[in-house]
């Protein structure tokens, strides 16, 4: 394989990876509507500070969220909204999926249609 397209899966396989946890999925999608300071995204979250900010750091290092501070406060913002055609069609995928997914088919359908 030639190494430009070695390195392009590479690249792809860590932004994956970084989407590859339900709390950074969720951390993406509440920032759809804009940034957020950690702590709305802790509070929303149900998890620690330190849990949300190790899930923030994998975010930000692979490019998918940036970071604003005012004061002692950051706010996260998702560095570009292509991500969400991402997240998009991974709902789409999971609707046209197996029956294993039926029982999320309703909840999909309606996340999907408010989103595109």
């Amino acid at each position: 394989m030639e190494a430009d397209r070695e390195r392009m899966y590479r690249l792809h396989s860590d932004v994956c990876k970084a989407m590859g946890h339900p709390s950074r999925l969720a951390i993406i999608d509440l920032l759809r509507d804009g940034e957020l300071a950690v702590g709305d995204l802790t509070a929303a979250l149900g998890r620690s500070i330190s849990n949300t900010s190790q899930h923030l750091s994998v975010l930000k290092s692979a490019g998918l969220v940036a970071c604003r501070k005012e004061g002692t406060t950051c706010y996260y913002r998702v560095a570009t909204p292509a991500i969400y055609k991402v997240f998009d069609c991974m709902g789409e995928i999971l609707m046209e999926g197996t029956s294993e997914r039926a029982e999320h088919r309703e909840y999909l359908r309606r996340h999907v249609l408010q989103t595109t």
